[in-house]
Parts: structure tokens; C-alpha cells; sequence
């Protein structure tokens, strides 16, 4: 991920270490290309392989206490190893056979022997290049190294967008890995819609007739006495519909708050930290990790609302999709924000107390038209996506008595919902705002925590 800030100088200790010969090489012809690049590249390895060892444009071997045994390109190993005494075998690999020399491995050839050989090799003309790339033809060209190597560049950092597509690719890669903690929450998907399911089964065999049933006509409400108010307008029957807004809201929100809290954890911030360090945006990655988590509130929604579509909800299947979405969307926007103001310890728990409280906050109990007469708590109530969610599903559930011509809204007046296509549409919208709005919050929180954490 360094590699993204365009380092001028980039240091790896034992790159190829773990990698079988073939991988190996192909890691340094990698670092290869990029000092032709421009980039200047000091790696750590033991035993290389004799294609990969001339790979390199100088070698620097130590003996034992950290002494420069030689300096200089591979090519010429066998020259200098031939000076000591030590003529290198056809055949045998140069720096094996360099390493056995230094190491005092050859008879008749000691540590000592090699060092003095390397004072008196650096100063000979027909040693290693390392007097001439060093002194003359620096000095030659100190004036336009830039100009004669187009490859030679300052270090510049990448574009922003650069550097959240590699942020993205990575946090994909990361999701791929943790596949044990995806498919835990596609289980509680699964989980949460059998049991909604389960506790709605009595209306799903009455074809819901039983969970709700909308105010009479208008017709009869005429006949209504006056002592009785408006009482004959409002729902016969709402008790299993806000029951269904409640959990919905609850469950739904739970899972999608439990799953984003664990994106910026302590050790990603650390991982954050350490690459600001070398001029990367956190930013850009912090809007990369969220924007690859998209992907998988695609996936939870699409799952979760597939089953409780099969299940024979009423209202289209697209439009409990979209709620989902939205409703999933928002709840990682709650998770993301939840995960930076309390311990790691404490965040299962107040990601369930924070979807318990909004779902009930959903303007049924108390009802909307009320919540709404009442300043400060009426912009309290409009915070809660469960409010927005609620009205969506009371649109989505009675879709098909509005169709038949029913005054549904007379009914839904009465808690202050508004029922039709473009409130329907409004509801999506602020529930994806909501969630745009938190992750702003909370994406400067997390650049904030990670500025101020010391490594």
C-alpha cells in the first residue's frame, strides 16, 4: 500500500522470504522495474537464487560485526572473490559462493583477508564501478540527472482517486478473507427473518387480513356521532402492521450496526496511522473501506429482503428491497459512528440499545402527529430512520387498498404518516442522506482519532 504514495526511497526487508524461487524472482523483477521508474530500492535477502542475484545494480555483503566485505555489482563478484583467493567454481552460484568467502568458509581465505581486499578494491580502477557511478559521473551530472533519465522523478504522492481505488481493491480483498464474520451475519439474516416470520405466521395464514384493516369509507363516517369525534376514521385494525414496523426497524438496524462497528477498529487506525506516515490520505482510505462495505449492505439487504419476500409480504419486491437498503445503509452509517465514541467491549451493546431506542422512535407510539406539535423533540424524532422506515412500510403494506380505491390515508393522518408514491420516494431519500450525513461524522472522527494516535 506504500507503493501508493510514490516513495523515493522504498526499503524491504526480506521481500522474497516465505516464496518459492519462481515467486521470488518475479517479486524482484517487480522491484526492478521500479528503480527504472525512478525509485531508488535497498531490500534485505539471504541465499538468492544467481538470475536473481544479478538482477540487482550493487550488492552490499557484511561480515560478521557489520564489516562491508564488498560493495559493487554482481558482475563483478567473481573478480573480486578471484583477488582474494578464492576463485568462484563454474557453475556454483555467486552469492553462495561470495557468502562462504566472507563467512570464512574457504580454506586459506579468513574474514580479515577479505576486508583488507575490499579497502584496496574500492580504490582500484579496475574494481567495481562504485568510485566512477559515485564520484565522476555524479559530478558530471548533478546538474541534469532529471533531465537525461525521464524515469528519474521526484516523489510525488498519487491522486486521491489513486489512492482510494487501491483502498477499495485492498478492503474487498480484506472482506474476502474474513469470510467467517461475513457469513455470520448472512446467518443472522437468515435468523432474524425466520423469526420475524415465525412471530407473524398467524397473519400470514390469514392472508394479513389480521394485521391491518383500514378506517370505513367516508360514506359511513358521515353517520358518525359527533360525540365520537373522528373515532370512526381511524384504523379497525393496526396491531400486527406496528408491530411488524417496530421489528423490522430493530432487527434489521441491529445487524447492520453490529457489522459496519467493525471496520475501524484499533488495529486498522493503527494501519491508517502508519501509512499517513508515509503520505497517504487517510481520508481516501477511510471512504474506500466504506465504500467497499457497500458492497456487502447490498448483499445482507438483498438476502434479507429475498426471504421476507418468499415469505408473502404484500407491496412489490423491489420497493421492501430499496427499504431494506436504505434501512441497512443508514444502520452502518449509526455503526461506523458508534464504533469511535465508545470502547470496543461496549459497542455490541449500544449498537443494540441505539436500534432499540430509534425503533421505537418510529411515530407510532407516540404517534407522529403529536411528536411533530412539539419543538426540538419533533427534529429528535426526524433523526430516527426508523420514522422514515415506518411510513415507507405503512405505503408498502397498504399498496394494494389504496389500488382498490380504500381511504387509507384518513387513517394514516390520524399517526401523521403520508401515504403515496412521492412520499414513498422522500422516505428513501432521507434515509440515504442520513446515512451520507453519519459517515461524514464519523469518517472525521476516525481521521481525527487516527492524526492524534501515537505509535
Amino acid at each position: 500500500m506504500e507503493l501508493v504514495a510514490n516513495p523515493a526511497v522504498l526499503c524491504l526487508d526480506e521481500p522474497t522470504t516465505g516464496l518459492d524461487a519462481a515467486s521470488a524472482e518475479v517479486v524482484v523483477e517487480i522491484l526492478k522495474g521500479l528503480s527504472m521508474e525512478g525509485h531508488t530500492v535497498i531490500c534485505i535477502l539471504h541465499q538468492p537464487r544467481s538470475n536473481i542475484f544479478q538482477t540487482f545494480d550493487n550488492v552490499l555483503c557484511l561480515a560478521s560485526g557489520g564489516i562491508p566485505a564488498y560493495f559493487g555489482p554482481p558482475k563483478e563478484v567473481r573478480m573480486f572473490v578471484s583477488g582474494c583467493g578464492a576463485r568462484c567454481p563454474d557453475g556454483k552460484n555467486p552469492a553462495d559462493h561470495l557468502i562462504d568467502v566472507v563467512s570464512g568458509r574457504i580454506n586459506g581465505v579468513t574474514t580479515k583477508m577479505v576486508t583488507d581486499m575490499f579497502s584496496n578494491w574500492k580504490s582500484n580502477p579496475l574494481g567495481s564501478g562504485t568510485k566512477n557511478e559515485n564520484n565522476d559521473d555524479n559530478d558530471n551530472n548533478d546538474g541534469d540527472n532529471n533531465n537525461s533519465n525521464p524515469g528519474l522523478r521526484p516523489s510525488a504522492i498519487s491522486s486521491l482517486f489513486v489512492q482510494f481505488l487501491y483502498g477499495f481493491l485492498r478492503s474487498l480483498k480484506q472482506q474476502m478473507r474474513d469470510m467467517g464474520s461475513s457469513a455470520l451475519y448472512y446467518s443472522l439474516c437468515v435468523l432474524m427473518i425466520a423469526a420475524l416470520s415465525t412471530g407473524f405466521s398467524p397473519f400470514i395464514q390469514d392472508d394479513l387480513e389480521g394485521s391491518y384493516r383500514p378506517p370505513i369509507g367516508k360514506s359511513l363516517r358521515d353517520f358518525c356521532p359527533p360525540f365520537m369525534g373522528d373515532s370512526c376514521g381511524t384504523v379497525i385494525n393496526f396491531g400486527g402492521l406496528e408491530q411488524m414496523m417496530f421489528f423490522f426497524s430493530m432487527s434489521v438496524g441491529c445487524i447492520g450496526m453490529i457489522a459496519a462497528s467493525r471496520s475501524f477498529r484499533e488495529k486498522a487506525a493503527l494501519v491508517m496511522r502508519r501509512e499517513s506516515e508515509v503520505g497517504l490520505s487517510t481520508s481516501a482510505t477511510v471512504c474506500a473501506k466504506m465504500f467497499a462495505d457497500t458492497i456487502e449492505i447490498f448483499l445482507l439487504s438483498t438476502l434479507a429482503m429475498g426471504l421476507w419476500c418468499v415469505m408473502g409480504y404484500p407491496g412489490g419486491q423491489w420497493r421492501w428491497w430499496v427499504v431494506g437498503l436504505g434501512l441497512m445503509f443508514t444502520t452502518y452509517g449509526w455503526g461506523y459512528l458508534v464504533s469511535q465514541v465508545v470502547s470496543r467491549s461496549a459497542v455490541m451493546t449500544v449498537c443494540l440499545v441505539v436500534a432499540v431506542v430509534f425503533s421505537a422512535m418510529n411515530g407510532v407510539n407516540p404517534k407522529l402527529s403529536l411528536v411533530n406539535n412539539i419543538p426540538v423533540v419533533n427534529v429528535v424524532w426526524a433523526c430516527s430512520y426508523a420514522r422514515w422506515v415506518s411510513e415507507a412500510i405503512y405505503y408498502i403494506f397498504t399498496k394494494h387498498h389504496i389500488d382498490s380505491g380504500l381511504d387509507v390515508q384518513h387513517g394514516a393522518s390520524d399517526l401523521g404518516f403520508i401515504v403515496n408514491a412521492e412520499q414513498f420516494t422522500i422516505d428513501l431519500v432521507v434515509l440515504f442522506v442520513h446515512g451520507l450525513v453519519l459517515r461524514l461524522v464519523a469518517g472525521v472522527l476516525i481521521v481525527r482519532r487516527v492524526t492524534n494516535m501515537k505509535v
